[in-house]
């Protein structure tokens, strides 16, 4: 069964996945380019798995920071 995701600012790596999945999906956001201020990002494990897949896995790990260097 076909999926519309609105709103593609965190949740764009669902439409990929559903994509691995053979599950057609859309993405709809307003935004047609990618947002150009910094964003707070959480990525947990599914995240990591996902992102070793595409074959960027080290490189997002070598920019990311933990939020005990910000004092949280």
């Amino acid at each position: 069964m076909p999926v519309i995701i609105i709103g593609a600012a965190d949740r764009h790596h669902r439409g990929h996945h559903a994509g691995q999945y053979g599950i057609p999906s859309l993405v709809l956001d307003r935004h047609e380019t990618v947002y150009p201020l910094p964003r707070a990002v959480h990525a947990d494990d599914e995240i990591y798995r996902i992102l070793a897949r595409l074959g960027v896995g080290d490189e997002f790990a070598a920019h990311r920071r933990s939020a005990l260097v910000f004092g949280c």
